[in-house]
């Protein structure tokens, strides 16, 4: 191609191309570019358009070539291999490998004092970064090593690595762990370059007003009294509130207050992008604020008082689900008396259920929640309004998420107070080891409840049933199997599933015949290839067919797991006269159909329900809905933000409320509205914008770092995210110069970044356009 581009780099350009090239013409309209412009989107998303283009079209004929498109990101590669490579030279000072001991000091110089050190049986940043570049491990299983309370596989995987490797790293290791894919070379010294002009581009554009977000015309109230509107920026209400250019920003903290029922301490109003301060006594006029032109974000601090049984209790007598919803909703914490009779009653419940439940539409299925409280009000007005609706849930309610806690224990009052409309099966996380994780509930439950509550949470799980018979329509006979993982090998016969025991040791604690229910997977051969001439709506009818041992593989998820082929799945339903599977356990665009079975519809549903999941997916969320007249829906919806909380990892306030982090995203909704729905959180947290927010806040007299904001990456993660912090502190006038015009870059630094952000905003956009599917079942 004559850029020097190694394999690899073509491949992977092959792929970012193919994924902006939407309509497959094989040159990137300026159209097309319009959706790496909103993902980093700094300034207005025609004129980075107009900038992209320009930096990339070398011929000047409006469009990208591939070519071109490769000599751009090589460029970009190679400007970002610069900011590398002057790290390293600072960290080791110019000469030697990088040590544990200058690593600690760079990580000190990024913002972070306390990283993954490589020692013991503890793998740490040198560790992961020899373990890929010199033995060829995957670094994502090498977190996942790393993570786990497994000692003897973390040593295990370090026994790989020599002893000198577990001390220092080549410029390689420290390049490809920072993500670099081109080629290693040695770069002449800026400092010893005078001006440094090989590196400071002249060209960079000029900054330019920026828009601010969107503004709502608020109504008018009776009488043509002027309002602004108070919009909830978590919970999705608006209140217009009556305004004058002389009420005060204390008197609208009032006045907001008044209107959503909160004590006004717990109001947090923001305008412009920033908060208003509840004492100020400036007014809404000298902040520029108009009638019926301006929105006010509201968000709140978490409410103080714990909710108690009696609180929760209507004047029926039965828990009122809508008071608990709220208070959730507003981040309130409940009594330890009412989880305790929660937790009891629930467990009574699902003590007394069979191994099997049957249940019969009308009914919404619901997959994986995974803590993602926030979006449950999605999910039922997806599926239908909880009371008046059904409702079976496949497990997976904790871990993961933020709201693990408020997830379960809102459910547990669902099923308390629907006990014949709400069921919930048994997931795989729903267990003392997925809770014991670094990323399981474990913590966060024994954080805001107790010890004590987790371990009854536990022994509750435990009681819980893994699996349903569903009868679409009372009578008809048109039954599905529904679980969270899949078909056991045990159990050929669902029959057997009815009577069998759950309550022997090793079911309850997920490691007998029943494991298999919440942990298996359909094995490849259940999806449609590109070659299939089947579609998802298809009702060819396929043949019964038996089982064999060909038919179980092992699972790469653990010991004692199985994948099942297409041919066990057809056995399955045609000796059990069952329609279909309907289950959860794997991450999915909202849901995922697989090959007609003997019935001519899709032998298994995968339905997931947790939209956006864990912040990064961007995908929708999904349930299935069975109506009369064996009707079944798959629907799909959106996510909701949520508060952020720091994660159970944080070093000094897991669980604790994150107020940078909110501060940010409402001041990323008003300077760029449209980013918060291509660009995950996990990126937004490494943008310049991120940057620039926490330079404006520190302005603004506010005690905050970029620490703030990205405590959730990884060490490496963190590092690539603050390289130019880094050499910030260097000495050299030269690599001062080069760092600054590398925070001032819009346009080749962009198309580096851009397409980090890119991978996930395309495929969040062509899994948000697929359509509500429709069977006759």
């Amino acid at each position: 191609m004559g850029l020097g581009l190694t394999q690899e780099q073509i491949a992977t350009f092959r792929v970012k191309f193919d994924e902006l090239d939407a309509d497959g013409s094989g040159y990137i309209t300026a159209d097309e570019l319009g959706a790496l412009a909103a993902a980093i989107s700094t300034d207005d998303d025609v004129a980075d358009v107009d900038e992209l283009m320009a930096e990339a079209d070398v011929d000047d004929d409006g469009q990208i070539s591939f070519f071109e498109f490769c000599k751009i990101m090589s460029e970009a590669q190679a400007d970002n291999y610069r900011l590398i490579w002057e790290v390293y030279r600072y960290a080791t000072g110019g000469s030697g490998l990088l040590t544990e001991k200058a690593l600690g000091k760079l990580m000190s110089k990024a913002g972070r004092a306390k990283y993954a050190k490589s020692s013991g049986s503890s793998i740490g940043m040198i560790d992961e970064a020899n373990l890929r570049t010199l033995h060829g491990v995957n670094p994502l299983y090498t977190q996942q090593v790393a993570a786990s309370a497994d000692r003897s596989a973390r040593k295990k995987l370090i026994s790989v690595l020599e002893s000198e490797e577990r001390k220092e790293l080549s410029l390689e290791a420290f390049a490809r762990a920072l993500g670099h894919e081109g080629t290693i070379d040695e770069l002449s010294d800026l400092s010893g370059s005078g001006s440094g002009s090989d590196t400071v581009s002249d060209n960079a554009p000029k900054s330019r007003k920026r828009r601010g977000g969107p503004k709502r015309r608020a109504g008018q109230r009776a009488g043509g009294v002027p309002t602004i509107a108070a919009h909830e920026f978590f919970l999705g209400k608006t209140y217009d509130i009556e305004f004058q250019p002389a009420l005060t920003v204390k008197e609208l903290h009032k006045a907001v207050a008044k209107a959503a029922a909160e004590p006004v301490a717990n109001v947090r109003l923001f305008h412009n992008g920033f908060e208003l301060e509840a004492k100020d006594g400036t007014t809404c006029g000298e902040l520029g604020m108009e009638a019926n032109e301006t929105q006010v974000h509201v968000l709140y601090h978490p409410r103080t008082n714990k909710l108690s049984w009696g609180d929760a209790v209507g004047a029926d007598g039965e828990l009122d689900l809508d008071v608990i919803f709220k208070h959730f909703e507003h981040e309130g914490a409940i009594s330890d008396s009412f989880a305790k009779k929660l937790v009891k009653k629930a467990t009574r419940h699902f003590q007394a259920q069979p191994t099997m439940i049957e249940v019969a539409g009308p009914i919404t299925v619901v997959g994986d929640i995974h803590g993602q409280f926030f979006d449950l009000r999605n999910i039922f007005e997806a599926g239908g309004a909880l009371g008046d609706r059904k409702y079976l849930f496949l497990g997976d309610y904790v871990d993961r998420g933020y709201f693990s806690t408020e997830t379960v224990l809102f459910l547990l009052a669902a099923v308390l107070r629907y006990p014949d409309k709400v069921f919930m099966l048994r997931g795989n996380h729903e267990s003392a080891s997925q809770a014991a994780k670094a990323s399981g509930s474990g913590s966060e439950i024994t954080r805001k409840l107790s010890q004590k509550m987790l371990d009854s949470l536990i022994n509750m799980y435990q009681s819980m049933s893994p699996c349903a018979l569903l009868e679409s329509t009372p009578g008809s006979g048109h039954k599905f199997f529904c679980c969270h993982g899949g078909i056991a090998k045990a159990f050929p016969k669902v029959s057997k599933l009815a009577t069998f025991d759950r309550t022997p040791e090793d079911e309850r604690i997920a490691k007998g015949k029943l494991k298999e229910i919440m942990w298996n997977d359909p094995a490849p051969d259940h999806d449609f290839s590109d070659d299939d001439e089947a579609h998802p709506r298809a009702r060819t009818q396929s043949g019964a067919s038996t089982s064999s041992k060909r038919d179980w593989a092992k699972s790469k998820r653990g010991r004692n797991i199985y994948t099942f082929s297409l041919a066990a799945t057809k056995a399955f339903l045609a000796r059990n006269n069952i329609r279909g599977i309907i289950r959860g356990h794997q991450q999915k665009p909202g849901y995922s159909v697989s090959k007609p079975g003997p019935f001519g519809i899709p032998a298994v549903i995968t339905v997931f329900s947790a939209p956006n999941y864990v912040d990064q997916s961007l995908a929708m969320g999904g349930v299935a809905k069975f109506d009369k007249g064996n009707k079944l829906s798959l629907k799909e919806y959106t996510w909701s933000f949520h508060p952020v909380y720091h994660n159970g990892a944080h070093l000094t306030k897991p669980f604790e409320k994150n107020y940078v982090m909110e501060a940010f995203l409402v001041y990323l909704s008003h300077f760029h509205p449209k980013i918060l729905k291509t660009v995950s959180l996990v990126h937004l947290r490494s943008t310049i914008e991120a940057r620039k927010f926490i330079a404006v806040m520190r302005a603004r007299g506010h005690d905050v770092t970029l620490a703030d904001l990205q405590e959730a990456t990884s060490d490496w993660d963190y590092l690539k995210a603050n390289l130019l912090e880094v050499l910030s502190h260097s000495k050299s006038p030269s690599v001062r110069a080069f760092r600054r015009d590398k925070l001032k870059r819009k346009t080749g630094s962009n198309w580096a970044k851009g397409f980090d952000h890119l991978a996930y905003s395309i495929l969040a956009e062509a899994q948000n356009e697929v359509e509500e599917i429709t069977y006759d079942v």
